[in-house]
């Protein structure tokens, strides 16, 4: 699974119908904050160090392990879309449970804005 490529920068927490993950983010900036990942971006990639080449993440590896996330988070790269500040909210905004329990995250598209 490609996702574990960014594990000890993001932690899993669920994934949506199209396939992109929910993660927490584990370090620095957006330390605690909830994103949406782009399954897109990094599928087909059986290395951490093909996307660092592929995308230019100049000076990653001499970063360290807060910049490197900072790097892999950074809204101009494309592969994590900020959702919310904290578990919390994410759920409280995006998380729907029918009378049956059934749960799922809602339709999110509209909150997929820079308001971080």
């Amino acid at each position: 699974m490609e996702l574990l490529l960014f594990s000890k920068y993001l932690f899993p927490i669920g994934i949506n119908l199209g396939g992109n993950e929910f993660v927490e983010i584990l370090a620095e900036k957006y330390k605690g904050y909830i994103a949406s990942l782009d399954h897109d971006f990094y599928a087909g990639y059986s290395s951490l160090d093909e996307i660092i080449e592929e995308f230019e993440l100049n000076g990653f590896h001499q970063a360290n392990l807060d910049q490197q996330t900072d790097l892999l988070c950074d809204q101009k790269l494309g592969m994590a879309w900020l959702m919310a500040k904290s578990t919390k909210e994410f759920f409280q905004q995006f998380l729907y449970c029918d009378q049956d329990f059934q749960s799922y995250i809602e339709d999110m598209n509209q909150y997929m804005i820079d308001k971080y």
